[in-house]
């Protein structure tokens, strides 16, 4: 029963960071700044926050992050994201 309980919690957020990535694609601004260019936006039905970067034309995920993580523990990763 718990294998099929996580399966379902693992196709759920799938479907929700794909479902997010669509949202972007047509509004990248949708998400909240963040501040340094990070805009975050946070997943329906699931405890995670998108954070991601405008370069150009690009949306870049920079984190998909768990709500009980210590905030900002991926913007170290902001400077490997330069273009």
């Amino acid at each position: 029963m718990i294998k099929m309980e996580r399966r379902h919690q693992a196709a759920r957020f799938v479907a929700e960071v794909d479902r997010a990535a669509r949202l972007l694609s047509g509004n990248p601004s949708l998400g909240m700044p963040r501040g340094d260019g990070v805009r975050g936006l946070v997943l329906a039905g699931v405890p995670y926050t998108m954070y991601y970067v405008l370069r150009s034309e690009q949306i870049v995920v920079a984190a998909i992050a768990h709500h009980r993580r210590r905030d900002g523990y991926w913007r170290k990763r902001l400077g490997s994201l330069e273009p």
